[in-house]
């Protein structure tokens, strides 16, 4: 399997823009085949405290300045653009059904909640077992950041938003994978940490933050602060996903974290080295 790439922002007022695009395939035995491609993610005007670099030019003396700030958001997420079953189910497995959305029921209060408890154990799951191999404890589910995530993606607006609730979470997000439990192993484990594991090379120190497009999904996942997770994936067939129209599919995935992770000035106590667990792919 060949890694695949992923382009990360600072969130705030000032976003870095990155200009080009590539794919990468990755074959899964007998599950699934997917094609992913980066695609543009616009950030939120949520303006978090910054710090900037800045480099000199080889020769006109000019100089860049880049903005970052305190929490690194990922600006874009590997997606998929086909979904092709190579495998049939086992014939005493019954009717297949797909879930292309999340189940929500109704608070006494009216605020929906997210119920789909293959969905919330996929995710935890996919989280989990990859902290585990970073010696993070376990996340849990949080009802409040799906909550927040369900306002995001059913805005069917594909891009980082964190006023939400007042913000102050961190954020992974996809666009095209369907709410089921291969989808968000395809999301989470192949898309977000297996793709990048391995290209962070700072434990025990500070990153260079200019290599963030390269593990920034990754380092959230296993950041040792953050104790809990809740996410929600929208179906946007009816009106279209905005900034990630077809070949992706309609559906919009947002996963809030908290505490964030990926805070300036943490990483060497969050981000611990892999204790070598086996690999697993997205049918975990």
């Amino acid at each position: 399997m060949r890694a695949a790439g992923f382009f990360f922002l600072a969130t705030g007022a000032t976003a870095q823009s990155i200009s080009y695009v590539y794919t990468a395939t990755f074959t899964e035995t007998a599950i699934a085949y997917f094609n992913y491609t980066t695609c543009p993610c616009p950030t939120s005007s949520t303006v978090f405290s910054t710090f900037t670099t800045t480099t000199a030019g080889p020769s006109s003396g000019m100089t860049t300045t880049t903005p970052y700030s305190s929490i690194l958001l990922p600006s874009d997420t590997i997606v998929p653009s086909s979904l092709v079953s190579t495998s049939a189910p086992p014939a005493s497995s019954g009717p297949v059904v797909l879930t292309t959305s999340t189940t929500t029921t109704t608070t006494s209060s009216g605020a929906p909640v997210v119920t789909n408890l293959a969905y919330i154990n996929a995710i935890l799951r996919h989280h989990n077992i990859h902290r585990q191999n970073h010696t993070a404890v376990a996340l849990v589910w949080n009802p409040t950041m799906a909550e927040y995530a369900r306002e995001i993606a059913e805005t069917c607006v594909y891009g980082h938003v964190t006023s939400v609730g007042g913000g102050g979470y961190g954020q992974n997000i996809g666009a095209g994978f369907p709410a089921t439990p291969l989808g968000m192993g395809q999301f989470i484990t192949e898309g977000l940490y297996n793709s990048e594991v391995n290209n962070y090379h700072y434990y025990g120190g500070e990153p260079d933050v200019t290599t963030l497009n390269q593990w920034g999904h990754f380092s959230q996942i296993v950041w040792k602060g953050s104790a809990s997770v809740g996410c929600y994936t929208a179906d946007c067939s009816s009106g279209g996903l905005t900034n990630a129209g077809p070949p992706i599919p309609p559906y919009f995935t947002v996963c809030n974290y908290a505490p964030p992770g990926n805070v300036l000035g943490a990483f060497a106590a969050n981000v611990g080295v892999s204790i070598g667990l086996p690999t697993v792919h997205a049918d975990y």
